[in-house]
C-alpha cells in the first residue's frame, strides 16, 4: 500500500485515495521534522528544538517517544518506517511519495532541460503546492525553512501563482485534478524523469540548513 506525504500546504498522509488523520499540531509538527529530513537520522535533541524551540516542556522525550510511536503504527501498514537509531531517529520513505521533496527533484530536472521542456517541469513542480508548508503549524524551525523553501519557489518565477488565503488551492496534478482524493497515478508524470534526463534530486537538507 502506498503512501502520499504532503505537506506542501496542510500536513497529510494519503493511502489509496484517503487521507490518515496525522494528529494534532504538535503530532504533525513531529510528523514535518522527519519528512523534511527523510531518509536522514534527526537527533532527539534536534527533534525537541524544532518541535519547542526553547521551550521544551518538562516530559518532552517521553512526550516526543509518544508521538513517535503513534506515528510509527500509522504508517507502517504502508511501509513507511519511522525507525530508531543510535543517533537519532529517521522516516523511511520513497523521497518521490513526499511532495516536498518530489518538488525539489523536478525544479532540478527542470533546470538541467531546455524550452519547453523546462516549462513543462516547473509547472509540474508549481502544481504540488497547495499553499504555505506546514500551515497551520508555526515554530522558529519551521518558519526558517518555509522561508528557505519560498526561495526556491522564487528561483522558478511561480511564487505569484501560489494559492492565497481564501482561493481555491493548486491540486497536485495540475488544473482539474480532484485535490480531496491524491493518488499515485496523479503523481506518476512528475515522480519519473523523462528520457535522457538523469532526474538528479536537491536535497531539502540543504535547504533547511
Amino acid at each position: 500500500m502506498a503512501m502520499e506525504l504532503r505537506v506542501l500546504g496542510d500536513v497529510e498522509a494519503w493511502m489509496e485515495g484517503r487521507r490518515m488523520e496525522v494528529g494534532h499540531a504538535r503530532q504533525r509538527c513531529v510528523l514535518v521534522v522527519l519528512v523534511v529530513d527523510a531518509n536522514r537520522a534527526v537527533t532527539v535533541d534536534q527533534l525537541l528544538e524544532r518541535v519547542w524551540s526553547q521551550e521544551p516542556p518538562q516530559r518532552g522525550r517521553q512526550a516526543l517517544r509518544s508521538y513517535l510511536s503513534r506515528l510509527r503504527r500509522l504508517f507502517s501498514p504502508a511501509g513507511v518506517g519511522i525507525e530508531r537509531r543510535s543517533n537519532g531517529y529517521i522516516l523511511v520513505a520513497d523521497p518521490d511519495s513526499v511532495d516536498l521533496h518530489l518538488f525539489r527533484r523536478v525544479v532540478a530536472d527542470a533546470r538541467a532541460a531546455d524550452g519547453e521542456h523546462a516549462l513543462e517541469l516547473f509547472e509540474q513542480a508549481l502544481a504540488l503546492w497547495r499553499g504555505e508548508p506546514f500551515a497551520g503549524l508555526d515554530t522558529p524551525w519551521l518558519a526558517t525553512v518555509r522561508g528557505r523553501m519560498r526561495v526556491v519557489l522564487l528561483g522558478t518565477g511561480s511564487l505569484s501563482s501560489l494559492p492565497q488565503t481564501g482561493q481555491r488551492p493548486i491540486p497536485m496534478g495540475g488544473a482539474g485534478s480532484d485535490t480531496r482524493r491524491p493518488t499515485s497515478a496523479r503523481w506518476s508524470r512528475v515522480r519519473t524523469p523523462s528520457a535522457g534526463q538523469p532526474g538528479p534530486a536537491i536535497s531539502v537538507a540543504n535547504a533547511a540548513r
